[in-house]
């Protein structure tokens, strides 16, 4: 499953990275840039599940205690990945704001194959999501499902008013989205971690 998610997602990042430097879109470029959080939150799922594949030979089981924690930090390196690559988008958005170049409104091409994409790449790992880290892969992918949503409005906005401003604003938006999330991942890696830590703590049993 993950491995078909992981192919699919690195076609789509190239075929959008390319319309991104075309067009010179930061919407798309932002849309693009979170796509490449996915791969890289899919690539960490494989290593939770290495981990849970790690049998002991003197039991023949899971060492779930182990697959957890490393589920917990694979939830928390996505939430980074994300932040850093949310304050790069911001910096550039920030040029555009005070000099918008033009941007075709072809952009709506790759938003629309993104939006199309992602829908299949959540339905996928959504069959998975009892594990924490496919959960974040998936919530990965449903919040790059918002962004594509936000380069075809402004692929749209775009052919209708021809504003330049359209396309940093909408980016704006789209870094809002990877912000939020990458927190959250982060945040509640934490809550969790420290719940566990708590109990054991106190001898409690997980």
């Amino acid at each position: 499953m993950a491995s078909r998610v992981l192919v699919i997602g690195i076609c789509l990042f190239v075929f959008q990275i390319v319309f991104a430097i075309l067009t010179g879109s930061i919407s798309l470029l932002s849309d693009t840039a979170h796509i490449g959080g996915d791969i890289s939150a899919i690539v960490l799922l494989f290593l939770a599940q290495i981990i849970a594949n790690w049998v002991d030979k003197s039991t023949g089981k899971v060492r779930e205690e182990h697959y957890h924690n490393v589920e917990l930090a694979v939830t928390a390196v996505n939430g980074l990945i994300l932040l850093i690559i949310a304050y790069a988008l911001l910096r550039e958005a920030i040029d555009r704001f005070s000099e918008p170049p033009q941007v075709s409104s072809v952009i709506l091409v790759p938003g629309i194959v993104g939006f199309v994409v992602n829908s299949l790449m959540f339905r996928m790992l959504h069959r998975g999501r009892k594990h924490l880290a496919v959960q974040s892969a998936a919530v990965h992918v449903a919040f790059d499902l918002l962004a594509s949503g936000g380069v075809i409005l402004a692929g749209l906005l775009i052919f209708v008013t021809g504003e330049r401003l359209v396309d940093p604003i909408i980016s704006a938006v789209i870094i809002g989205l990877i912000f939020i999330w990458g927190i959250w991942l982060i945040a509640i890696s934490y809550v969790i971690f420290m719940g566990q830590y708590r109990e054991s703590d106190a001898g409690i049993p997980s």
